[in-house]
């Protein structure tokens, strides 16, 4: 009697291990960029809180009326120790560079803090 595998089930076996790929890895790509999403929008968060407690310590850099605007680089952020780290681009693993905060006075009691960076 011989020991082993014929053709056919080595055939088989293979089809069915690249089927399996074929089926995996669309969908492990999809986790992995989702997981990169979400990454990058808890670092904007991040940001957004930075740039308020630089806000908050450095009060006279509020807008004053509803509308106006004041913007702080990233730059800004890491030099006064409020962020530690650069930010990547999750779809080039790239630093981001050029990066500010622009914070607009949207009623007496609200802002808003929107991260703008060159892609």
């Amino acid at each position: 009697m011989k020991k082993g595998f014929t053709l056919v089930e080595l055939l088989v076996t293979i089809g069915v291990l690249v089927l399996i790929l074929l089926i995996v890895t669309p969908s492990l790509v999809g986790v992995i960029n989702d997981s990169r999403e979400k990454s990058f929008e808890e670092t904007k968060r991040n940001i957004k809180g930075a740039a308020n407690n630089y806000m908050i310590e450095n009060s006279g850099n509020f807008p004053e009326n509803v509308g106006e605007s004041h913007t702080i680089e990233i730059e800004t952020l890491q030099d006064e120790g409020y962020l530690k780290r650069n930010i990547i681009n999750p779809k080039n693993g790239e630093i981001i560079e050029n990066a500010y905060i622009v914070v607009t006075k949207i009623t007496e009691d609200e802002f808003e803090y929107v991260l703008e960076y060159d892609y």
